[in-house]
């Protein structure tokens, strides 16, 4: 689904997206990374740590 969504990204004129995921989802983050995911930071948000990923098109 992440790569269908990419793709779509890509046809309207993105050049990159940004992803968010708490750091615990490793099954998602697993995913993102290998449509081309790089970790930006990890910041606190509601009590958990998310992590920022961005994906260059």
């Amino acid at each position: 689904m992440l790569r269908l969504a990419l793709k779509e990204a890509k046809k309207i004129g993105l050049d990159r997206v940004l992803l968010t995921v708490d750091s615990d989802k490793t099954a998602s983050i697993a995913t993102m990374k290998k449509n081309g995911a790089v970790l930006e930071n990890e910041v606190p948000y509601l009590g958990k740590i998310t992590q920022r990923y961005w994906i260059e098109l």
